[in-house]
């Protein structure tokens, strides 16, 4: 870029003049323009031309607030159109020309449009690289001449400057009283001479304080044109991501309600709501992705964090009643262990019992067999010694019969003998 080269942006919303400033600096009818609420701009167009022995190109587009397309789609085209704008002339700006239509009021809408600038191009790029262009001077031209005392449009214009309060005087003074005024339909020479000598001396200004708007700027304000776009998705983005949740937390509610008398019961649930905070954390994701760490999204981001928060806290508390069923159980089974201990050790007892029983009456049933087979014995060796006094006794009266029949015999004999031995003495 030589130093007699100079670009130009103009830069403002539908309606104030900017086409037909851009005539009025290049010399000729190079945009369509026309009096209008309604972008007739819908494209980047650069013309250039040689103006006062300089090479001058003039950068235009759309206008920022076109009523022909949506917020988010509004949002996409003007990023879009200040890239396009930013790549028509990759060496940068010596000034980008705010453009107000003189004889309006400083609106919202104009708030919304320099808010929507500064988003786009860098919050200084207005002090540092912005000349504003107050267009319709013509209606001024004819207002000063009605004045009693008519006065020249210059110095009624830097009254009209001086009077100025508010946002458009807080405007004026960011810009450091860099304001011409460009009568577009006039076709005095001298009047559009005159306006841009005074628009190339707040050029100079700017080209001598060494201020240029550069890719680097450009570059610089990246993350705040993320945000602006993200912020024109945000309602979109909530309204989805509330749907989901919704239907997360429903969900939720009816897999709470439902019974828990069981540990499956319980597991079950558990497992639901784990199937759940994997579809929160998925929308949490799509959520960060979207907000590309703009913090455009941060309440959104902060809804998704409570639904965790709930499903955690959901979660917890059915762990924690797992883990109470989990004891109950356990403790269930400790008891009906013991339970089963105790019967198997009183079944225990009551066998050991009965082998007590069994041996007792078994010992009892040896102690009568073998005393009745002593006194068996006994009264077989009672029997045997009756018989055998018997026998005895016998024998001994046997004896004693003999003794005594041998006495009878020898009592005759000796009686026969003493018979005989009388017979004999006879």
């Amino acid at each position: 870029m030589t130093n007699n080269s100079k670009n130009l942006c103009l830069l403002g919303k539908t309606g104030t003049g900017k086409s037909a400033t851009g005539n009025s600096v290049l010399g000729w009818k190079a945009f369509s323009s026309q009096s209008s609420t309604t972008s007739v701009t819908t494209e980047v167009i650069a013309h250039t031309a040689e103006v006062g022995g300089r090479k001058v190109t003039v950068v235009d587009g759309p206008g920022l607030v076109d009523t022909r397309l949506t917020q988010e789609g509004n949002m996409q085209a003007t990023i879009k159109m200040v890239e396009e704008i930013m790549l028509t002339c990759p060496d940068g700006y010596h000034a980008l020309l705010l453009t107000f239509r003189y004889g309006t009021r400083y609106t919202e809408e104009d708030r919304t449009v320099l808010s929507a600038l500064k988003t786009f191009l860098g919050a200084d790029f207005v002090s540092k690289n912005a000349i504003l262009v107050v267009t319709c001077g013509d209606i001024l031209e004819h207002e000063a001449t009605e004045e009693a005392d008519a006065i020249c449009s210059s110095s009624y214009f830097s009254n009209w400057l001086a009077e100025q309060t508010g946002d458009l005087a807080e405007l004026l003074k960011e810009v450091e009283g860099r304001a011409v005024l460009f009568n577009n339909v006039t076709k005095d020479a001298r009047v559009l001479e005159t306006q841009r000598t005074k628009l190339f001396k707040a050029l100079d200004n700017l080209e001598n304080r060494g201020f240029r708007y550069t890719q680097v700027d450009f570059q610089a304000s990246a993350r705040s044109r993320q945000k602006a776009l993200v912020e024109s998705r945000r309602k979109k983005i909530y309204a989805d991501v509330k749907r989901q949740l919704d239907s997360i937390s429903a969900r939720l509610n009816n897999t709470i309600a439902k019974s828990q008398s069981s540990i499956s019961d319980v597991t079950s649930q558990i497992n639901s709501i784990e199937i759940f905070q994997r579809q929160a954390e998925n929308v949490r994701k799509t959520v960060e992705k979207e907000d590309a760490g703009t913090g455009a999204l941060k309440t959104v981001r902060d809804m998704v964090l409570a639904q965790r928060t709930a499903l955690d806290n959901a979660l917890h508390n059915l762990k924690n009643l797992l883990e109470q069923k989990k004891r109950q159980q356990k403790e269930q089974m400790e008891l009906e262990r013991r339970r089963a201990e105790m019967l198997r050790q009183y079944e225990e007892m009551e066998r050991q019992a009965e082998l007590i029983r069994w041996e007792e009456a078994r010992k009892a049933e040896e102690r009568r067999r073998q005393e009745e087979a002593e006194r068996q014995r006994i009264e077989a060796e009672a029997k045997q010694r009756q018989l055998e006094l018997e026998r005895k006794l016998a024998e001994e009266q046997e004896r004693r019969n003999r003794l005594e029949a041998e006495i009878a015999a020898r009592r005759a004999e000796e009686e026969r003998r003493r018979d005989e031995d009388s017979c004999n003495i006879l």
